[in-house]
């Protein structure tokens, strides 16, 4: 199982060992869903920190 510690509040993330059979359909779907939601934050935390950075080169002056 796999939790993630920068979003707790996601689901963890669990592939049960299918004894060499492929996964259903169903299952594939959910645990795509599971990452995507893992990706959008990402890209949510990634857009925040670019704009801080930004922010910071475009007013170095008020660092004083």
């Amino acid at each position: 199982m796999w939790e993630s510690d920068q979003f707790p509040d996601l689901f963890p993330l669990a592939i049960p060992d299918h004894g060499g059979k492929d996964i259903s359909p169903g299952v594939q779907r959910q645990l795509l869903n599971l990452l995507e939601e893992d990706v959008l934050r990402w890209e949510e935390v990634l857009e925040s920190e670019e704009q801080s950075e930004e922010a910071e080169v475009s007013d170095p002056g008020e660092e004083e």
